[in-house]
């Protein structure tokens, strides 16, 4: 079953204000005309590559779950976690530092393996844990 990922304000200002703050300053090396033409190139590409990429992820991140595996995507970045290793899932909390496969706050925490955790916002974690459950029943849920 295939879930999309959640979207929230604080994402969306990140996304587009990194992207608006790229093309201001094409524009204005464009307008300095001081600037040669190999700069305002470099400038560009670098804008047009770190738009796409931020518009990737904002557009094509999703989780997937089959009978062994959860699959995550964010735009070029993807990955899968094995179920059976999950050691718990934290319900409705938000993770700032480690991998961050998400596009809101408030989502799941998977813990699994030894030391290891993924940080997901499916668009509703209700129905992503019940699936889970439905692999995996004795899979330890957590809410804050």
């Amino acid at each position: 079953m295939k879930f999309k990922s959640r979207k929230d304000w604080l994402f969306l200002t990140v996304i587009f204000g990194t992207i608006a703050i790229c093309v201001a300053l094409v524009i204005g090396a464009v307008m300095n005309g001081e600037e040669g033409f190999w700069s305002v190139v470099v400038i560009a590409t670098v804008t047009c590559l770190v738009s796409w990429l931020l518009l990737s992820v904002l557009l094509s991140t999703s989780y997937s779950i089959d009978e062994d595996y959860i699959y995550y995507k964010a735009g070029p970045f993807k990955g899968k976690v094995e179920i059976q290793s999950i050691r718990e899932i934290q319900v409705g909390k938000s993770m700032w530092i480690g991998l961050r496969v998400a596009t809101a706050m408030n989502g799941l925490i998977i813990r699994f393996g030894q030391y290891n955790e993924v940080y997901i916002s499916p668009d509703s974690n209700s129905s992503f844990t019940e699936k889970l459950k439905q692999v995996k029943p004795d899979l330890i849920l957590k809410y804050d």
